[in-house]
């Protein structure tokens, strides 16, 4: 299992997809991003441990039919981000889920314009998103790659890594 972690507009989505068919690998999708979009983008807190249960659930069903590596857009950590973010606090069970470890980490830089969807907050937001996954990471001792540039590059990047 690959994880792809970074901040909003950081390319998280499109580095998955080219990885993921570069490698013949699965993509995992970000369950809390169509949890949003399902929702109106209107979360309470009990929807944190949700989104994280329901994060590890899909890499599990979907490693049982995958043939190669499943590569995951985000991870039960990105939960615990927003949790803390949006309601000062975190569940202990979604504390547990984003201890989940990874064959490799990788964390998109954001050094490229930030992209308003309409879901977002800003490039602010972003570089805060960035360095907290850093330091999260870091603390817990999780050995992780920085991909920068453009897609291409951190495609090759992660491609030399993974290989």
């Amino acid at each position: 299992r690959v994880c792809i972690l970074g901040g909003e507009s950081s390319g998280k989505t499109t580095l998955v997809d080219a990885l993921a068919a570069a490698l013949g690998a699965t993509a995992v999708p970000e369950v809390g991003r169509t949890r949003w979009e399902e929702k109106g983008g209107r979360f309470v807190y009990e929807d944190m441990r949700a989104i994280a249960e329901d994060q590890v659930a899909l890499e599990i069903a979907l490693a049982q039919d995958a043939r190669g590596p499943l590569v995951c857009d985000g991870s039960a950590l990105t939960t615990v981000f927003y949790s803390e973010d949006g309601y000062g606090k975190v569940d202990p069970a979604v504390t547990r889920l984003a201890a989940r470890r990874y064959t490799h980490t990788f964390v998109c830089a954001p050094d490229f314009p930030f992209v308003q969807d309409g879901t977002r907050r800003d490039a602010a937001f972003r570089q805060r998103q960035h360095d907290w996954f850093l330091e999260t990471l870091d603390r817990a001792g999780v050995a992780y790659t920085v991909l920068h540039g453009p897609v291409n590059e951190r495609l090759a990047a992660a491609l030399r890594i993974l290989r």
